[in-house]
């Protein structure tokens, strides 16, 4: 997805708290991924690619900041 999209999945986690890892980049230049659990469990990578110098990256992967407790339905 272009940055721009990818920016606001971060906001939208953050403003429902849910838990996610990244952005990150890992694979080649211009790539950068965030990483996030569904409530069975899946693991889910977001991945971006364009024009990254203006987007804070993490150095490493922080698996902690995944940990979410979907709400029972």
């Amino acid at each position: 997805m272009p940055p721009e999209d990818f920016l606001e999945c971060t906001e939208i986690l953050a403003a429902h708290g849910v838990g996610y890892d990244g952005p990150v980049q890992q694979g080649p230049p211009g790539t950068a991924s965030i990483y996030v659990d569904d409530p069975d469990g899946n693991h889910l990578e977001l991945v971006c690619r364009g024009d990254l110098k203006d987007m804070p990256l993490n150095k490493e992967r922080n698996r902690a900041g995944m940990r979410y407790d979907w709400p029972k339905s």
